[in-house]
């Protein structure tokens, strides 16, 4: 699901946070396990055209599906903000196309691991926070110009879970209360179809919530 909300800019703030660089240790808030079977089977999701054509592209899209999307409604002449950075695969190609790319990741394991991946890619900042505690602070740093990409769910292996399965009713109320400090401002969020479903036990809002920010802020 994609928005596009058109604001008068007025300016930012900037607001300090734990940026991952060689010389900063990374925080983890569990013990170090192997993460190296999860990193291979992120890598072969982007084998799985064949099995989402099949599925009438209805179950979980492969990573190209996502990124064909991006090229065709996203701007890249705009800071990409993208939460739940995983082992980086959109983070990676986000930063071949635009100049300026932030990425939330909770997880202190899963986080060191990508941004040593990502050393080479001086464009990419990758923070060790959930988006419940680190979106605000990464949109006062994206200019007036942003696009997010909304993907901080559980879904299970090493995935990062907070209070909620998925993060989206706050990180909803982030984007909305910061509409008015940015001239352009797309949001694609991920995992559409699971919004609402009621074998889920309320883990995902309804599908309505996101309805209504659209049509609020158009």
């Amino acid at each position: 699901m994609i928005w596009k909300f058109p604001r008068a800019g007025d300016g930012q703030a900037v607001v300090g946070s734990a940026l991952f660089r060689h010389d900063v240790p990374v925080s983890t808030h569990r013990p170090r396990r192997s993460l190296w079977p999860h990193y291979v089977k992120n890598r072969l999701t982007v084998l799985r055209w064949p099995v989402w054509i099949m599925e009438r592209c209805l179950g979980a899209p492969p990573p190209g599906a996502k990124w064909a999307v991006f090229a065709k409604y996203g701007s890249f002449n705009a800071t990409w903000i993208e939460t739940g950075t995983y082992f980086g695969l959109t983070t990676r190609w986000l930063s071949e196309r635009t100049s300026n790319v932030i990425s939330l990741e909770p997880d202190g394991d899963v986080a060191k691991l990508t941004q040593r991946r990502l050393r080479r890619s001086p464009n990419v900042r990758i923070f060790n926070e959930s988006s419940e505690t680190g979106l605000v602070a990464a949109l006062q740093k994206s200019g007036d110009r942003v696009c997010l990409f909304l993907d901080g769910h559980y879904s299970g292996g090493v995935t990062y879970r907070g209070e909620q399965v998925s993060p989206i009713v706050k990180e909803i109320a982030a984007i909305t209360e910061h509409l008015k400090h940015v001239s352009l401002c797309r949001v694609f969020v991920d995992d559409f179809r699971l919004f609402g479903q009621s074998d889920l036990d309320g883990s995902y809002p309804s599908a309505q919530l996101l309805v209504d920010f659209a049509t609020t802020n158009m």
